[in-house]
């Protein structure tokens, strides 16, 4: 009942950018995995918009989602997703 509203939110907020800063994405997606809400949609979403980051973004993105998931294994998921998609553009 609620699956259905949590990933079409997430899915607007990517479309939109709505997302205050990488770590905000990053919590939010987090919370999908942990709560199996996850999509390949909503991957997709995710990959795209990490692929968006300037280089010292996606760094200290990294950073932040190596130390969560030490102790968050929806974290460590997330992780393995954002090292697969670096940024596109050089910066």
């Amino acid at each position: 009942m609620v699956k259905g509203p949590v990933q079409e939110i997430f899915q607007i907020m990517c479309l939109q950018r709505s997302f205050d800063t990488p770590l905000v994405l990053c919590a939010a997606f987090i919370s999908l995995i942990r709560y199996g809400f996850s999509t390949p949609q909503s991957v997709r979403s995710f990959e795209s918009l990490i692929s968006t980051l300037n280089g010292e973004e996606y760094d200290l993105t990294l950073q932040e989602l190596v130390v969560t998931a030490v102790q968050d294994v929806a974290a460590a998921e997330a992780l393995q997703i954002a090292i697969g998609t670096p940024p596109t553009c050089n910066s």
